[in-house]
């Protein structure tokens, strides 16, 4: 086994451990310090009838909540693993998380960086929490590490062919199917990589191709949503408390406020763990990011796509009134909406620490 793959295979290993072993120690487990545990919370106890339900091959219209992508991975464990049926689908989540992104991280790094970035990633950044947890984002986060993985592996390889194409379209149906809006934010990345030297190699069947497998995700979740609520334009966030489907859910002027309060400093929040930090609370070398952009370096226009994903998912979600300036966003792990592109700031995060102590 070549080295690189040998340290990637022990780093997932080692990740999966840690996984297992936090889940072990967590007290928002059912029957710990509360009877349900985190199913008691509404979006978990939503995800739980929505797989028991898709377990028995129906969908009421009471418990069709949320995208259909996340709560199908816990159907059959409702039956195998009733105890906590999302806890095996998660556990594949996050190691497919780890590897795409071990792996990925050493296209655009240098091996010790590389090596540096999948340890931060794991251990100084909160994600692994928010995997812990069942959240429809762990979808999202799979989602864009895969398509990392793949997209560099192509450009690397200079094999950007149709079966990257319909990686690609696959994976923005699952991420749509799951939480609809994300998909928009990966295909940045998406395009930048399919259309990489264009002028000499076909792109155009590769592009049909992605939104041929984006087409096949959107039909049936369209056929979903004119069954049950008899429309194909109306989505399970329309019956929420507020209608996320309103505009009137969002607020563009509470963005400066609500960035500040989440990612730099939060007067009102009570937190006492990491996890109910504002971002640098969590994350503190993420304060090198910015000055990773300056830096140039191998893959830099994919991570400067991925980025701007980050940007639009972080103007995107501040608007909304569900993550505005209160200390109950962090309480209940608001920060969840952005993990998915917690792995690119720890690359501009390491480029820019790179930058100030004048490193090659």
């Amino acid at each position: 086994m070549h080295i690189r793959q040998r340290c990637v295979v022990i780093i997932v290993l080692i990740a999966a451990t840690y996984f297992v072993y936090l889940w072990l120690s967590l007290p928002l487990l059912p029957g710990r310090a509360f009877p349900l545990g985190y199913y008691g919370w509404f979006d978990q106890s939503v995800y739980l009838r929505m797989a028991e339900s898709m377990a028995r091959f129906e969908l009421p219209r009471r418990f069709y909540l949320y995208g259909p992508g996340y709560p199908i991975l816990g159907a059959v464990f409702t039956v195998l693993y009733p105890y906590d049926p999302f806890f095996p689908p998660d556990t594949i989540l996050w190691i497919l998380f780890v590897y795409a992104w071990a792996f990925s991280y050493h296209f655009f790094l240098e091996r010790n960086e590389a090596l540096y970035a999948v340890l931060l990633l794991v251990f100084a950044t909160p994600v692994i929490h928010y995997f812990l947890i069942p959240w429809n984002n762990s979808v999202t986060a799979v989602s864009l590490a895969l398509m990392t993985l793949i997209g560099t592996r192509a450009i690397a390889n200079a094999k950007i062919d149709n079966r990257v194409g319909l990686a690609f379209g696959l994976l923005l149906g699952w991420s749509l199917s799951a939480r609809y809006v994300d998909m928009l934010f990966m295909f940045p990345f998406a395009l930048v990589v399919l259309l990489h030297d264009r002028k000499n190699r076909p792109w155009k069947t590769p592009m049909g191709l992605m939104i041929a497998g984006i087409s096949c995700f959107a039909a049936a979740l369209a056929l979903s949503q004119a069954l049950i609520f008899g429309s194909p334009l109306i989505t399970p966030y329309a019956f929420h408390p507020p209608n996320q489907q309103d505009l009137s859910s969002y607020n563009v002027t509470k963005i400066p406020q609500t960035l500040f309060y989440n990612f730099l400093f939060h007067p009102f929040s009570t937190f006492y763990t990491f996890i109910e930090a504002p971002m640098l609370g969590q994350a503190f070398f993420f304060i090198f990011a910015p000055l990773g952009l300056i830096r140039p370096f191998r893959g830099r226009l994919l991570v400067f796509s991925l980025f701007f994903g980050f940007v639009m998912a972080t103007l995107f979600y501040s608007s909304f009134i569900g993550l505005e300036a209160t200390g109950s966003s962090l309480k209940y792990l608001a920060l969840r909406y952005f993990h998915p592109w917690y792995p690119v700031l720890v690359i501009l995060s390491i480029k820019g620490f790179r930058y100030i102590v004048g490193s090659r």
